[in-house]
């Protein structure tokens, strides 16, 4: 079982030049004919387009996740604009801005801390 490992290791994972490849493939009494070269190459390819194929998903999910943050920390920004300048204008605290404005419950206490800062 082991040695089958190594064998799919060396197939599809190495990234070997073809020679080396060739090398290690006769130690398991594989002979490296056209025909074998060439379907080693389409696993190879097909092995190069999985890989491909994971990071392009990585990728994409990275931008989406980066996105969605962007735009909470946007609405954050906003919504604590918002608040700010109901205060100002009405001379209310931050709770009754808040309930004037309808912010949600969850993202309350991330507005609190931010008006403690300023």
């Amino acid at each position: 079982m082991h040695s089958l490992l190594e064998l799919l290791n060396i197939l599809f994972i190495a990234k070997l030049p073809v020679k080396d490849m060739e090398e290690q493939l006769q130690k398991y009494d594989i002979i490296m004919t056209k025909e074998i070269e060439s379907e080693v190459q389409n696993m190879c390819n097909l092995s190069d387009g999985i890989e491909e194929r994971g990071i392009m998903k990585g990728l994409q999910q990275g931008m989406a996740q980066g996105l969605a943050q962007g735009k909470a920390e946007e609405k954050i920004d906003s919504t604590l604009l918002y608040v700010k300048n109901l205060m100002l204008a009405a001379g209310i605290n931050a709770e009754k801005a808040m309930d004037m404005l309808g912010v949600e419950a969850d993202i309350r206490p991330v507005i609190f801390d931010a008006l403690k800062c300023s």
